[in-house]
């Protein structure tokens, strides 16, 4: 399958748009305290580039 979606249309619900956000450490972090309802001391985020 292959769709296109205006950026603008966007929502976390994308998995590109939930990859991209969830690269950055900070917003991983507070993703995951607000979904665990707890503190989280850190997060590292690593990744690779798969093709």
């Amino acid at each position: 399958m292959n769709s296109r979606s205006r950026f603008q249309d966007l929502t976390i619900r994308n998995g590109f748009m939930f990859a991209a956000v969830m690269m950055q450490d900070d917003n991983s972090k507070k993703f995951l305290e607000m979904l665990l309802q707890m503190p989280i001391q850190e997060v590292i985020v690593r990744w690779i580039w798969i093709f």
